[in-house]
Parts: structure tokens; C-alpha cells; sequence
């Protein structure tokens, strides 16, 4: 966000409180709740288990595939995790609608590529380009 937008960290406290308000209800919603460290440790466990889950099944995905075939399906689920996110998710999360943009999807995508690709040169120590 910071290369693409001047609005951090105004983003980045909203986006704490949408994930936050997934575990500690509505309330944290409201920019008059303090975002605190209770708020942005909810906040950052929650992003981060779901992380390590997304995380395992693109390892599992790619677990037999080469390096390049790897990143290209890291990529393509990384922009499905975006969809199902943002389309399928708001269904039951709607102050996440806020979220369809997209930088939102290229972090996503960024996220498959990373995650595949660690997981590939991690998985082979002797891993050759």
C-alpha cells in the first residue's frame, strides 16, 4: 500500500479492524474503538494462521511441480484466495467489501507467488535454477 497510496496508515488501522472484528464482533468496527495492541495482536494472529493455512495449500498443491509451473500456480490461487475473500467471505464478513481493489488482489497474488516459490526452493535444498 505504501507505494501505490499516501493513505497508511489510515489503511492499515481499517484493514486491522476488519480482521479483527471477525473474532471480537462489530464493535471494533467503529473508528472510535482504540486501535490498540489487544485490537492489532487479533488482528495479526488471525491474518497470520490464516496466512500459515493458505500457505499449506499452496505447498500442497505445488509439492510436485517445478519452480515456474510452481509461481504460475501460486499466482492463480493467490487471485482465487482474493476472490473467495473479498466476493464469498463478505457474505458473512460485508465491512470487508471496503477491501475490493486492486492492490488488495496483487497482494494476494503476491502472496501464491511467495508462498510457492519459498515453499519449492525450501522443499529442495539443492534446488538449481
Amino acid at each position: 500500500w505504501a507505494v501505490f497510496t499516501d493513505e497508511l496508515p489510515q489503511v492499515f488501522y481499517r484493514d486491522a479492524r476488519f480482521a479483527a472484528a471477525m473474532v471480537m464482533g462489530r464493535e471494533v468496527l467503529s473508528p472510535l474503538y482504540s486501535a490498540g495492541g489487544r485490537l492489532l495482536a487479533m488482528a495479526t494472529l488471525l491474518h497470520f494462521t490464516l496466512s500459515v493455512g493458505y500457505g499449506m495449500l499452496v505447498a500442497h498443491v505445488t509439492k510436485d511441480r517445478g519452480l515456474f509451473a510452481s509461481i504460475l500456480i501460486g499466482a492463480a490461487l493467490g487471485l482465487l484466495l482474493s476472490g473467495a475473500n473479498l466476493y464469498s467471505f463478505t457474505r458473512v464478513f460485508p465491512w470487508f467489501e471496503a477491501t475490493r481493489d486492486w492492490i488488495t488482489a496483487t497482494t494476494h497474488v503476491a502472496f501464491g507467488i511467495i508462498a510457492a516459490a519459498s515453499y519449492r526452493v525450501l522443499a529442495n535444498p539443492v534446488f538449481v535454477l
